[in-house]
């Protein structure tokens, strides 16, 4: 998903001082990430305490959080005003007949040059439905399932209760690879 692989040699970033540095040193490292790509680079991001976990999924520590999200990417982020912004997605959900349907950008690639399809945002979305993780268990009470009608369409099933629940706490998560 996101490259860290910025110019140059190897760019590691500190964040011995405190917490107050933090933001500062994950712009920087989302700035490399709009450079090209340039074969055996790296980049090291020093945290203040080890991740519990590197699965999105169940990531619930602010250290896990933080690195996941130098690594994946979500169909949707919040934006100015708490809006959805749409970021793997090329435009905003729609919902229609129980269903929201996210459509995705075009040319979308995992780091390993195969292209992220709406089959990996629906693998991602079954998964958390099979794992049932307690922190998302009200959004995940209204997940039907989700499929892909097609590589760059994701249906999402929801119980119109619960569409906007859904919205904002399951789509905004990274999608993970169906591997």
């Amino acid at each position: 998903m996101k490259e860290l692989n910025p110019r140059g040699g190897v760019l590691w970033l500190g964040a011995i001082l405190g917490r107050a540095y933090i933001p500062v040193i994950l712009t920087l490292v989302l700035v490399s990430q709009a450079l090209p790509t340039l074969p055996g680079f790296e980049v090291g991001v020093a945290v203040m305490d080890e991740p519990a976990t590197l699965n999105p999924l169940v990531a619930t520590d602010e250290w896990s959080l933080r690195v996941l999200d130098l690594l994946f990417e979500p169909p949707y982020a919040y934006g100015p005003n708490l809006t959805l912004v749409p970021l793997l997605a090329r435009a905003p959900p729609t919902l229609t007949n129980n269903t929201i349907v996210i459509r995705l950008r075009e040319g979308l690639r995992w780091s390993d040059g195969t292209p992220l399809t709406a089959e990996d945002a629906a693998f991602t979305l079954n998964a958390l439905l099979s794992l049932k993780p307690e922190h998302l268990s009200d959004a995940l009470s209204y997940l039907r399932g989700a499929r892909a009608p097609d590589p760059l369409t994701v249906e999402v099933k929801v119980d119109p209760r619960g569409s906007v629940l859904v919205l904002n706490r399951l789509l905004t998560l990274p999608v993970l690879p169906n591997r």
